[in-house]
């Protein structure tokens, strides 16, 4: 299958992906199949499809050398990233040797968020995360400023430390050439990224120099020496696997000795207190969840205010699939609105912190207080012991946002859903659902016959898989694709 794929044009496989993701729910859940419910969290149908559409083309993250890792991602980055999000200017620069790309939304400002991919510190590129970074700079309102870091295993750790605060360090010298203010400069970055963001604000914070103002930390990878709950429970079927965490580890930090060193494993560090204030977002189906989450309580028991929100229904990886239905946009445009400051509510000591970007730019470091739907799910100790030397503080402690955050995230991203209904996305899938000759058509057709009998199914305790039907049906419609098969699609 995965050959066959590799015979379509990477513009048809794309059109073909956003057309499946733009079907009406209920034809999505017929290819999908039932729903995928672990852990008391049910998998969002997106999330799942997309899953789906990996199994079936025989992808995996990471399989074979680097090399070859590398060249699968930059071929399957235009099929989940979507076109270029505008209006953002872009222009190349280098940092002290890092190669580097500034986003400067329509309406210029003095923020700036220096920026790291993931990758597992041996994948990624600035091409990599590039609508990311569009979608960050237009939806904040802030400049991007993405790094290149150098990749293991040819620069293994600290290599990428290294870069990362040497990007952050130079673009705070450099402020007035970059046209923001020193004091409005934040670190963020996903997965390995995340880790890389965390790592910078520790590190020059404790130096004692310039600091980041906030921290924006996406599914961070924060402790690799223990492996958590979510780790068993999510290892195997959901996108990153712990297989792929074994090989990024042994490229990035061979000398396992290293691996407790707080540059890599920075949920170690003795002292995070002073950090600058984070917003820190978990998936509810990613191996890094827990460990995630336990980093947000640690951040909270050392007093510093961070608002831990676990989208309970997405995959490692949401970020930087924005060109694929509307559940990893809603997730990623939370990211960015949550930059706006949240109201005080004085009959509330939960402090949620809101890292401080707006259309208007950062703010600098502070905290707001407001509402704190409960505590999500702990299941590890180090978690349950944070949480206690957390009440010793009153006042600081993680918020974890579950339902209620939900809910207000749909309601907030009322206006994605009409920007993607705008561009001919809903239109486009409609009209290729119609065709009987489409590709799409094909697979529902086929697949309605599959799970039709098994549709009062309610859950699954594993991955998800693809019946051996959908299979054949997808490589005949691919054929026909190419041209190979001038029958007509089932």
């Amino acid at each position: 299958m995965s050959k066959l794929m590799n015979r379509v044009p990477i513009p048809v496989q794309a059109g073909f992906a956003r057309a499946v993701f733009g079907l009406p729910t209920p034809v999505k859940r017929l290819i999908a199949g039932p729903p995928v419910r672990i852990d008391g969290q049910e998998l969002a149908l997106d999330a799942q499809l997309l899953l789906l559409l990996d199994k079936l083309a025989d992808h995996e993250l990471v399989r074979g050398t680097p090399e070859q890792a590398r060249a699968r991602m930059a071929r399957a980055v235009p099929l989940a990233s979507g076109p270029p999000i505008e209006p953002v200017a872009v222009r190349a620069l280098e940092l002290d040797g890092v190669p580097a790309r500034l986003y400067t939304p329509d309406e210029d400002t003095d923020a700036l968020l220096v920026y790291y991919h993931g990758g597992g510190w041996v994948l990624g590129t600035l091409d990599s995360h590039d609508n990311t970074c569009r979608y960050l700079a237009r939806e904040a309102g802030v400049k991007v400023l993405s790094v290149d870091y150098r990749l293991a295993p040819e620069n293994p750790f600290p290599a990428a430390v290294e870069d990362a605060v040497a990007a952050f360090r130079h673009a705070h010298a450099k402020a007035a050439d970059l046209g923001v203010d020193p004091d409005r400069i934040a670190v963020g970055g996903d997965s390995a990224g995340g880790n890389l963001a965390a790592v910078t604000a520790l590190v020059t914070t404790r130096d004692g120099g310039p600091a980041p103002a906030f921290q924006l930390l996406i599914y961070p990878g924060v402790d690799s020496t223990v492996r958590r709950r979510s780790r068993e429970l999510f290892g195997d079927g959901f996108f990153l696997s712990s297989a792929d965490m074994d090989w990024f580890c042994d490229h990035y930090c061979p000398e396992v000795d290293l691996r407790s060193d707080p540059r890599f494993s920075v949920l170690l560090a003795t002292d995070l207190s002073g950090l600058p204030p984070a917003y820190l977002a978990t998936a509810g189906f990613d191996p890094l969840r827990d460990e995630g989450e336990a980093f947000g309580a640690a951040l909270a028991a050392a007093g510093v205010p961070v608002t831990v929100r676990r989208h309970r229904d997405l995959i490692h990886g949401y970020i930087t699939f924005l060109g694929l239905g509307t559940r990893f946009r809603e997730a990623t445009a939370e990211a960015a609105a949550r930059c706006a400051p949240a109201s005080p509510s004085p009959a509330d000591n939960v402090i949620r912190y809101r890292p401080p970007i707006s259309g208007r730019g950062l703010r600098g470091r502070g905290e707001r207080r407001g509402p704190g739907p409960g505590q999500g799910e702990r299941d590890d100790r180090d978690q349950q012991a944070a949480r206690a030397r957390g009440r010793e503080a009153p006042g600081r402690r993680a918020v974890v946002d579950d339902e209620a955050d939900d809910r207000r995230a749909r309601r907030g991203a009322e206006g994605e859903r009409r920007r993607l209904q705008a561009g001919g996305l809903a239109s486009a899938a409609r009209g290729a659902s119609r065709a009987t000759s489409s590709p799409v058509a094909a697979i529902v057709g086929a697949h309605t016959k599959l799970v039709g009998t098994r549709a009062s199914a309610s859950s699954h305790h594993a991955p998800p898989s693809s019946p051996a039907g959908i299979t054949s049906t997808l490589s005949r419609t691919t054929n026909v694709i190419c041209g190979s098969d001038r029958r007509t699609a089932p």
